[in-house]
């Protein structure tokens, strides 16, 4: 599987912004919409057949977001094996993303439960009148809240998505476990210990140069001639580099 995927984190990402996008839609704009309908029983009606003419699009989207998510796991365990905050935002996405699913589909089993009593008709989709019955009115009140909720949970997702695009950044603790399996010893070591520590291995590094800085300055000659030596003996020199 390619380090980069890229193809997998489109569709991730299409996805789950198709799932929000179309969740904001129905509750900002489709009830919003047929709550305008002069008849009482128009605004329940329509209502219900607009979310379920959503409810494929979200079913696809959600299968799809899953679907990838699982392949972005699988492409990059290596690194959720060393980095734990990686492993818990990984957890928290894939649980977040699991209790918008199950409201999703609960949000569109209360819209089509409205659309069967709908000829009870109601001042708004998710607002009961005085005569409205006990059932429509509980199913009403569930949907205003679950219509919101879902895509409460589908922001934070994005952020956890956003605050894993940083954690990404920190691959100290990988490139140093790397390091190790391919057996690089001391040197794999220092440049875990450097990535891992980067203050105290910048000061020993200006330490380092200031001394060869003063010995240079003490001994021209010993810096001067290696230079001279590598310009006369390019090859030579290249020779040494490949064998380093």
């Amino acid at each position: 599987m390619s380090e980069r995927n890229t193809i997998l984190r489109s569709i991730h990402d299409l996805s789950l912004a198709t799932w929000l996008g179309g969740d904001l839609m129905g509750a900002v704009g489709l009830n919003g919409a047929v709550a305008q309908a002069k008849d009482p029983t128009e605004r329940l009606r329509l209502s219900s057949v607009g979310w379920g003419r959503w409810t494929p699009v979200a079913a696809a989207a959600i299968t799809l977001n899953a679907a990838s998510g699982l392949g972005l796991v699988l492409g990059n365990k290596s690194r959720l094996a060393v980095q734990q905050e990686a492993r818990w935002n990984t957890v928290a996405k894939a649980s977040l993303s699991a209790v918008a699913a199950g409201l999703s589909i609960y949000r569109g089993q209360l819209a089509k439960k409205i659309g069967r009593m709908s000829h009870e008709g109601a001042p708004g989709v998710t607002e009961p009148g005085p005569t409205t019955s006990p059932e429509l009115a509980r199913a009403q009140r569930h949907l205003k809240i679950y219509q919101w909720l879902t895509p409460a949970l589908l922001g934070a997702i994005v952020v956890l998505g956003s605050q894993q695009g940083e954690q990404q950044r920190a691959v100290a603790g990988l490139l140093g476990h790397r390091l190790n399996l391919l057996g690089t010893g001391a040197a794999g070591a220092a440049v875990s210990q450097a990535l891992k520590h980067p203050g105290v291995t910048a000061k020993a590094g200006m330490t380092a140069g200031m001394k060869a800085g003063a010995t240079a300055a003490k001994h021209p000659g010993a810096v001067v001639k290696p230079l001279v030596t590598a310009a006369q003996h390019p090859g030579a020199t290249m020779q040494a580099a490949k064998i380093l």
